[in-house]
């Protein structure tokens, strides 16, 4: 869905990734010191409910995320280094994940807003549910680049899909500025779209594979 973007992006990365490359950073430091600010900003933000603060942060260093794979084509390659990328890219998606859950689960109701009067209950099954989706909204978001890592160690196409790790990364950051801005059921809102976004593309990948098992 961003792919235009993206390489808008990556043509611009070009510039900051020669100079690091001239000072001798190496790529993989670039995608260690990416994936700690990210984990760390949605750590420090989103679960104390900083929600405007953490969105545009969130977006600045996510428009790092190309360049450390420039980096690599500027210098050389390493099977570690797309290993170490790929990792990296799950446990930041994970913590950003889980922030969004605890942040769900610390409010005072599930709405986001004290409402005087609204059952216990109902509050209590209103932030489990939406837990729960910002649940297969993580689950999924590991699924999808696991399915075609997989197909790609058998040997089959578990490429495509409706989503990418950048329509996530954008939805989340969208959805977390509207929610800090008081929005009504914005996170609400992204979290559902990503999980049932995630589910599309996981199926999507899988019959691809499929597909290319029985061609």
């Amino acid at each position: 869905m961003l792919e235009h973007a993206r390489r808008v992006l990556t043509a611009l990365a070009r510039y900051p990734a020669r100079w690091l490359v001239r000072h001798h950073v190496g790529p993989n430091t670039v995608t260690a010191v990416g994936t700690i600010l990210l984990c760390a900003v949605a750590l420090a933000t989103i679960p104390w409910g900083w929600l405007t603060v953490a969105a545009p942060l969130m977006a600045l260093v996510a428009l790092t995320d190309g360049l450390d794979g420039q980096m690599a084509r500027l210098t050389q390659t390493t099977k570690f280094g797309a290993l170490l990328d790929s990792t990296l890219d799950r446990v930041s998606d994970g913590v950003v994940g889980a922030c969004l859950i605890v942040w769900f689960a610390r409010r005072p109701d599930g709405h986001g807003v004290v409402w005087s009067g609204v059952p216990l209950d109902f509050v209590d099954t209103t932030r489990t549910v939406w837990i729960a989706v910002a649940l297969v909204a993580l689950v999924t978001g590991q699924a999808i680049p696991y399915a075609r890592a997989r197909a790609d160690s058998l040997g089959l196409d578990g490429t495509g899909g409706i989503t990418g790790r950048a329509d996530r990364l954008a939805i989340t950051c969208i959805a977390v500025f509207c929610a800090g801005l008081g929005i009504p059921y914005s996170l609400e809102a992204g979290v559902a779209i990503m999980a049932l976004l995630g589910i599309i593309t996981v199926v999507q990948r899988l019959g691809k594979a499929y597909r290319t098992a029985n061609a």
